[in-house]
């Protein structure tokens, strides 16, 4: 676990989750967080964070195999809906 936030919200630090994989000496990285709401949609900061850590994972030589938002009865993977690349298009 990398961070923990409220109900409402988490903030994500793009160097603590890099630091973190590099020091597993990682090759790729996968993102998970859940939605309270049980809703697993994701807002534009979860569009903004994945972008923003795919670029900088990229940088430094990791990739970013997938974001996925678990819900209550469903989850939401960027991967398999084509997203990780429409946000690299971006």
């Amino acid at each position: 676990m990398i961070s923990e936030g409220t109900p409402t919200q988490a903030t994500v630090y793009v160097r603590r989750v890099l630091e973190a994989a590099l020091r597993a000496s990682a090759a790729a990285i996968v993102l998970a967080h859940n939605h309270p709401s049980g809703k697993p949609d994701p807002s534009p900061e979860d569009d903004k964070t994945t972008r923003d850590l795919d670029r900088a994972a990229a940088t430094l030589g990791l990739a970013l195999i997938d974001h996925v938002i678990v819900g209550a009865a469903s989850h939401y993977s960027y991967a398999d809906l084509g997203r990780l690349e429409e946000l690299r298009d971006a």
